[in-house]
């Protein structure tokens, strides 16, 4: 085995458009992912969407395709996502190691999800208007609405951790911890306008905000340690949420930081 360099990252898209344009029942293909604007870096996998023509089933067209790939490629392992009536995910990984994710859809259930694609062929000349306008459609995220959400149901992930801490119980501990972590990740990324969906742009935000996240990371599985990290995590989460609370002019989680304050001291005790 040897690991997919650009070259050969490049030779297996083109395979594979070659293929799908050769497929009569496929209307279109698109890259999508980093590869809609030449891939990031060597180390970036292959993302296609494949639409179905109209008088297709769409998922006909996935299962068929599971084995057509697997003639096609060298394929190490992979596995497949039904995510809808009319929409197929097929992800797969090369014996070279290259990551390759194919879904398949109907016209009628193809959106954007991001502002970047590159339509490579489109028989019925629709894909780039139902993209633009899936597009233009789509709000931003409603940053009172998810702090609300998030903000009103984080006393379960603290008040978890301690308890768990105080039954001895460090790795039902160490995964309430991460959810704290994870929902003030979530609010840093509204704030800062980055994806934080699979984490892929939480090394953009702020250094401050990065090094506070950091102190929320138990150095080891311990008691202490860990009491020490579900300081930090909670007051890492409140100061995020004052600087929601900044944007959105209100002081909404003062309360509740005071009562989280009190309950820490009252159970670590």
């Amino acid at each position: 085995m040897q690991l997919y360099n650009s070259q050969s990252r490049q030779e297996t898209v083109e395979k594979l458009l070659e293929a799908l344009e050769a497929d009569r029942r496929i209307s279109g293909a698109l890259l999508v992912g980093s590869g809609a604007y030449g891939f990031k870096d060597a180390f970036s996998d292959i993302d296609l969407a494949v639409v179905t023509s109209e008088e297709q089933d769409a998922l006909t067209v996935f299962r068929d395709w599971e084995s057509v790939i697997r003639e096609l490629l060298p394929v190490l392992w992979g596995f497949t996502d039904i995510r809808g009536p009319e929409t197929g995910l097929y992800a797969v990984i090369l014996e070279d190691f290259l990551e390759i994710d194919i879904s398949f859809q109907s016209l009628a259930a193809l959106s954007a999800r991001t502002p970047n694609w590159k339509v490579i062929f489109d028989r019925a000349g629709k894909i780039q208007d139902v993209l633009r306008e899936s597009w233009a459609e789509k709000t931003e995220a409603d940053i009172e609405a998810t702090y609300t959400r998030r903000l009103d149901s984080i006393w379960h992930y603290v008040t978890h951790v301690a308890v768990s801490l105080k039954r001895g119980q460090l790795w039902r501990a160490t995964h309430y911890l991460e959810e704290i972590r994870n929902r003030t990740i979530e609010l840093e990324g509204l704030i800062c306008h980055c994806q934080t969906r699979h984490f892929r742009e939480v090394d953009q935000l702020p250094e401050e905000r990065l090094s506070a996240l950091e102190r929320t990371f138990p150095a080891q599985l311990t008691r202490d340690e860990l009491w020490r990290a579900l300081y930090a995590a909670t007051d890492c989460f409140f100061e995020t949420a004052a600087r929601v609370d900044g944007i959105l002019g209100n002081r909404r989680s003062d309360t509740l930081r005071e009562a989280m304050e009190q309950f820490l001291l009252y159970t670590k005790n």
